[in-house]
């Protein structure tokens, strides 16, 4: 079982390795084309309305697989204040009543982002790109978060959700005291 949840978590950390990549190549993309964009429309007075519409084809591929890597982090907004209130069986009963919640966002962000590129008929205005691609981001990242909510709860997650302190006081005090 443990050699499972190892080969398991190695998966995930190769997932998230590749999206992270692909979320910041689109990136880096989008960024290259929208300052040529600004470039030759305020230099040349011209532009390509081909461009931004790649750039925003591409925006997708950025914000959804990383919103999922994010999920993985633990990187979401949330309220820990309550955490430090609980005791260690409350956090976990409060923190798989979320993952039971968020896993069931997932799946209808799944299932709508599947059904959303499967019925479309949609390209791009110029570029006649066919929307699926951008529909798929959706659905993709979908698939991300159910993958990275379950490798939450399979034992040998890193980081250990209950070592995680809420409290960033004793981090500064272990440095060589308060400011």
């Amino acid at each position: 079982m443990n050699s499972a949840c190892r080969t398991f978590h190695r998966f995930t950390d190769l997932v998230e390795l590749i999206f992270t990549w692909i979320s910041m190549i689109c990136l880096a993309v989008m960024l290259g084309i929208n300052v040529g964009c600004i470039i030759v429309d305020n230099f040349m007075d011209f532009s390509w309305p081909w461009l931004e519409e790649l750039s925003t084809l591409l925006f997708g591929w950025v914000t959804f697989p990383a919103a999922a890597i994010l999920c993985r982090r633990g990187g979401h907004i949330g309220v820990d204040l309550i955490f430090k209130y609980l005791p260690k069986l409350g956090c976990r009963i409060i923190r798989a009543i979320n993952g039971i919640f968020m896993l069931l966002c997932a799946v209808v962000f799944t299932v709508f982002g599947w059904d959303s590129m499967v019925k479309t008929t949609q390209a791009s205005l110029y570029l006649d790109i066919p929307m699926e691609y951008f529909y798929a981001s959706i659905a993709v990242s979908g698939l991300l978060f159910i993958l990275f909510i379950i490798a939450y709860f399979v034992p040998g997650n890193t980081p250990d959700p209950d070592a995680i302190s809420v409290n960033p006081a004793p981090a500064a005090e272990a440095q060589g005291g308060a400011a």
